[in-house]
């Protein structure tokens, strides 16, 4: 599991969320946060979507924002290489 670095802090209006130095508060709908003794904390966070069009039972598009596609590539995800119809 790949480690980062988090800082939350809210003014009740605002928020800023941190993700290794770049505000990522403009992609994130919700988030939860635990800890356990001996454990690292855990932070878990719900992402906005665009749209999720089913096309069919196999094909299904995905519209990813544009601040979500950048939150998840920095927490080490690689998107899909663009298909051709």
């Amino acid at each position: 599991m790949t480690r980062h670095n988090v800082e939350i802090s809210t003014d009740g209006m605002r928020r800023e969320i941190l993700l290794d130095g770049h505000d990522i508060a403009h992609s994130v709908t919700a988030l939860s946060f635990s800890t356990e003794h001996h454990c690292l904390p855990v932070l878990m966070l719900c992402l906005r979507l665009v749209d999720v069009t089913t096309l069919s039972s196999k094909d299904t598009e995905v519209l990813v924002d544009d601040g979500v596609a950048e939150t998840l590539k920095r927490l080490g995800w690689t998107p899909p290489q663009e298909q051709q119809p």
